[in-house]
């Protein structure tokens, strides 16, 4: 039996790399859209004229700094499939450690000046993105096998059954 190698870029970086190169680009995906979303909301959707120039200059320091928060806790090696409600907490410890380092490098004037009320709103925004992004994957891949299993299924009529009995059959 012929085994399958990868080739090309996943035979010289390796699967692991892969996966970390695809993790991090969805979290940048994330925490760009979260703080675009947060600018729209904090302006009700009306930006003043030079909020385009702004938000360009600060971004890529609030995606490196985001970014880097993520990577020191360990955000990126934990696994999606298995994804639970515990995960939420040290998701949200860390997105909240991000937020703080943006914020306290945003108040030291040490990159371009972006509004608390940005900062505040994409706090929030974030959280629900990257949860919501990890556990639509968990979702994606617990409901389609499901739904593919369900026309194999043939239906029963249990007779006399308990509580625990039901759970078996």
């Amino acid at each position: 039996m012929r085994e399958h190698s990868p080739s090309g870029l996943a035979a010289a970086l390796g699967r692991p790399a892969i996966r970390l190169f695809i993790v991090v680009g969805l979290h940048a995906a994330a925490f760009t859209t979260s703080i675009v979303a947060a600018s729209l909301l904090r302006f009700d959707f009306h930006p003043p004229a030079d909020w385009l120039g702004e938000l360009a200059t600060a971004l890529p320091a609030v995606l490196g700094v985001k970014l880097a928060a993520f990577a020191v806790a360990g955000q990126y090696r934990r696994v999606w499939r298995h994804v639970t409600f515990a995960d939420l907490g040290p998701l949200a410890i860390a997105n909240l450690a991000a937020s703080a380092a943006v914020a306290t490098l945003n108040f030291a004037s040490w990159f371009p000046h972006v509004s608390r009320g940005v900062l505040l709103i994409d706090c929030g925004t974030s959280l629900l993105i990257v949860g919501g992004l990890r556990c639509s994957y968990r979702l994606t891949h617990d409901l389609i096998p499901a739904w593919r299993r369900r026309s194999t299924l043939r239906r029963a009529l249990l007779v006399g059954a308990n509580r625990a009995e039901k759970i078996l059959a």
